[in-house]
């Protein structure tokens, strides 16, 4: 179990991930780049704002876990399978 110090670490730099994944997020079709960046950088943004009080150890490990082994699928509809991992855990 993670302790509060390496909660709001790994918290803090799983968010520092998804956001430099949105910054250099290419696109199948390069016209959709800068819409699917857009969409990766304000779901982020939503998801650890929606979080940002859990408290509870388990939850936060949970929400912390579910994305760190993601690849993005060469798909256009990665940005969204992004999001969906990250909300089913």
């Amino acid at each position: 179990m993670m302790g509060g110090a390496n909660s709001r670490a790994a918290v803090r730099d799983l968010y520092k991930r998804v956001v430099r994944l949105g910054n250099t997020w290419e696109a199948r079709n390069p016209a959709q780049t800068p819409k699917e960046r857009e969409y990766i950088l304000e779901e982020a943004r939503t998801l650890f704002h929606e979080h940002m009080h859990e408290t509870d150890p388990r939850e936060v490990q949970r929400l912390v876990h579910a994305l760190p082994n993601w690849s993005p699928p060469q798909s256009a509809s990665a940005p969204h399978q992004l999001m969906s991992a990250a909300a089913r855990g």
